[in-house]
């Protein structure tokens, strides 16, 4: 869903005047929550189907420790954009 929706979004949010790599590694991060978070959460199925003895409660859990830094990340990126875009300006 997020590759079929960002050329519809990806004109708008650069409108808006934000910047494209800050975008950018904010919608990857994002995407990465989305596929270890249920009710989607693919990946937490691909791991249940390598391991059944483990329910699929306990494999969603297993992610909580990844998930909770993830979530703090977000919020880091979204307050304070210069994380993302100072390794690129200094770069170009």
């Amino acid at each position: 869903m997020l590759v079929l929706t960002l050329p519809f979004v990806a004109p708008i949010i650069n409108d808006l005047g934000f910047d494209k790599i800050w975008f950018g590694v904010l919608y990857v991060v994002l995407a990465e929550i989305g596929l270890v978070t249920p009710p989607y959460g693919l990946n937490l199925f691909v791991l249940n189907g390598v391991v059944p003895e483990y329910e699929i409660t306990t494999i969603f859990m297993g992610t909580l420790p990844f998930l909770i830094p993830a979530v703090v990340l977000i919020v880091m990126l979204s307050f304070f954009p210069q994380l993302v875009l100072w390794l690129p300006s200094v770069i170009y």
